[in-house]
């Protein structure tokens, strides 16, 4: 059963620091989200900048592997990451993309970002992407036995001609963005092949 929470409050040092909006899957965080907008003058780097400043990974329901993904939001544009580690926090966007640039096209019927309750956050694309794509891969080095853990999250982004859904159903599980990546480009403007996700050793 999923549920929605707002203004969660996860921190004991800091009583008062919340999270926008939690998605729970039988009780259990799975989704947590930063979300702004034009009427407090903010945006999706304020949200970006939040979950780096105030989201201690010490913090429980921030733990690796213990939500499968972050989101921050605005009217515009969408970004994530599956661990967060302060500074170090690598967010990638999680837009459709426009005229073969970031970002997303416009909306005539709603904000830009819509597509993220409409076409992600339904009950059945989320159990979708559960069943389907988000996983934690274990790799070991055949020479020094060393494991290390990827965290992954579909990419959604999406040529002019499919939906998120039909984009995400017509790739290879494997063939999903990897976060904490130093890649300089936006994904809507680089070749749609494999992207590697975040690690942890």
């Amino acid at each position: 059963m999923f549920s929605v929470t707002r203004q969660l409050q996860y921190s004991k040092q800091h009583g008062r620091r919340a999270l926008d909006m939690t998605i729970f899957l039988n009780g259990l965080p799975i989704m947590t989200f930063e979300l702004k907008n034009q009427l407090t003058k903010q945006n999706v780097q304020d949200a970006i900048h939040q979950y780096k400043s105030d989201s201690e990974p010490s913090e429980l329901i921030f733990n690796f592997k213990r939500c499968l993904v972050h989101f921050a939001v605005d009217d515009n544009e969408v970004y994530m990451c599956t661990e967060l580690k302060k500074e170090k926090t690598w967010f990638l966007p999680f837009n459709k993309g426009h005229n073969d640039g970031a970002g997303n096209p416009p909306n005539p019927i709603g904000i830009k970002t819509d597509y993220l309750w409409k076409e992600i956050l339904t009950k059945g694309e989320l159990s979708n992407i559960l069943e389907n794509y988000a996983q934690v891969v274990c790799e070991e080095d055949e020479e020094t036995k060393k494991k290390t853990y990827k965290q992954i999250f579909p990419d959604f982004t999406v040529s002019p001609a499919k939906s998120p859904r039909e984009y995400a159903m017509s790739r290879n599980p494997l063939f999903i963005s990897v976060l904490n990546s130093p890649i300089s480009q936006p994904l809507t403007s680089i070749p749609r092949t494999p992207h590697v996700s975040h690690k942890r050793t």
